[in-house]
């Protein structure tokens, strides 16, 4: 699986990188971060080996890194996502703000190779210094 990104806010790769691709290491202790220009719209684009169903998405919103456990609301997180398919459909979903998995269930993926998630409203962060949004894991499900 490949991901690109609107925007990568990473400021300090050996320290802090924020690529598009730490949303999907598994570890939700990393995350894909905007640029903090680039906050309502940014969008992450998945793309797959092969056309597969989509079953269910699970997302972890924000980010609390390791050992900074008041960091959540230090930056934006999404409250409102659209995923746009390959086969034209889209659909939007709310999620809750919290670093927990979310599973989404979607109905009108189909059979597809790519899904993009687009921020469409965020939670605002805490903090006035330029904050990024922030998502620390995305996993796609298949039955198959």
């Amino acid at each position: 699986k490949e991901v690109t990104a609107s925007s990568d806010g990473t400021q300090n790769s050996k320290d802090w990188p924020h690529d598009p691709a730490m949303a999907i290491d598994g570890n939700s202790k990393t995350c894909w971060a905007s640029k903090t220009s680039d906050t309502v719209g940014a969008w992450l684009k998945f793309k797959f080996d092969a056309k597969r169903k989509i079953d269910q998405i699970q997302i972890v919103n924000g980010w609390i890194p390791q050992g900074y456990p008041d960091f959540f609301s230090q930056n934006h997180r999404a409250k409102k996502i659209t995923l746009l398919y390959d086969n034209g459909k889209k659909e939007t979903f709310k999620l809750v703000d919290h670093n927990n998995i979310q599973t989404l269930f979607p109905k009108l993926a189909g059979e597809t190779q790519s899904v993009t998630l687009r921020i469409d409203e965020i939670y605002p962060a805490s903090n006035g210094k330029d904050p990024w949004v922030t998502l620390s894991e995305v996993t796609f499900l298949s039955r198959d």
